[in-house]
């Protein structure tokens, strides 16, 4: 008898649940990071839901940055970014509501940036949130328990089917294409200031590759840009650029390709890009620049 979907989720669920306990049990040992704990096993369950729904599945564990700048996983399918997981210590929760204690207004304020994100997961391992375009879809909450304490004891087959449901949700993620300009502009603002925040922040750091940009672009073009005002006509510049290179008919709309896209129309602006988003500054942004090129490549 062919197994199903489910008993091949809860299988993995399952195997999921214990790894979490066993790396627990081994992190207190050892004093490792509690959500550093999760970067095992989350991608390897998430990877065999993929799998169990045909989806070619890549997981890219994100470097941490100071502040909030982005989150832990990012997930690919196909080779194509569909969205970001960001890892909680296990019972630290995924709402708004369950942070507490000294963390608190961090994780707020990395929330409230996290929710420009259209497809995003929290997860503390016990409790999987997913937040769709700003908005909590409550319909995926899923509360496993204290499975870092008790392993797979607490895991059902229930359990399994809202982990698919959940997890096929997330995986089959599109960027809509908005049918006028009003649709586009409200869908590229939060990623645009995704964007800007991040170049804003970069731009801070003492000899990064932004602040160098932005050395650059007062001593070259506006000597009295203050930081917030070369963050807000950079993340303008790549946006249009971006945006001109998809209507010239470019298909790959890495800052890269649409540089060269728009070369014949605007040099200046093709080279612009290309100076903004030199080799080094991409390490140093967050999310946004990712998301625009995928939103707009749609």
């Amino acid at each position: 008898m062919p197994v199903s979907r489910t008993d091949t989720v809860l299988a993995a669920l399952q195997a999921f649940a214990n790894s979490v306990r066993a790396d627990a049990d081994l992190g207190t040992r050892i004093q490792a990071g509690p959500e550093d704990q999760l970067k095992r096993s989350v991608p390897e369950l998430v990877k065999a839901v993929g799998k169990t729904l045909n989806l070619d599945v890549s997981v890219l564990s994100e470097s941490p940055v100071d502040d909030v700048g982005r989150p832990d996983l990012a997930i690919a399918v196909n080779g194509l970014l569909v969205g970001y997981i960001e890892l909680k210590a296990p019972g630290h929760g995924t709402t708004d509501r369950d942070f507490q204690g000294g963390e608190r207004g961090r994780n707020l304020a990395q929330l409230r940036k996290f929710l420009n994100i259209p497809n995003l997961i929290y997860t503390d391992a016990r409790d999987w949130t997913l937040y769709a375009k700003g908005q909590r879809q409550r319909t995926f909450d899923l509360r496993l328990g204290a499975i870092d304490e008790s392993g797979d004891r607490e895991v059902a087959r229930e359990d399994a089917a809202d982990v698919l449901e959940l997890l096929r949700d997330f995986l089959r993620w599109q960027p809509i294409v908005p049918a006028n300009p009003r649709a586009l502009a409200q869908g590229l603002a939060p990623l645009t200031r995704m964007l800007r925040d991040d170049v804003e922040r970069g731009s801070a750091i003492a000899n990064s590759a932004l602040a160098g940009i932005y050395a650059d672009w007062r001593r070259t073009l506006f000597p009295d840009a203050s930081p917030a005002e070369f963050a807000d006509s950079y993340a303008q510049t790549v946006t249009y650029g971006l945006l001109l290179a998809k209507l010239d008919g470019a298909t790959t709309l890495d800052t890269y390709a649409a540089a060269r896209a728009i070369e014949h129309h605007s040099s200046l602006l093709s080279r612009t890009l290309e100076i903004l988003t030199q080799p080094g500054t991409r390490e140093e942004l967050g999310v946004g620049l990712q998301l625009l090129e995928r939103t707009i490549e749609a």
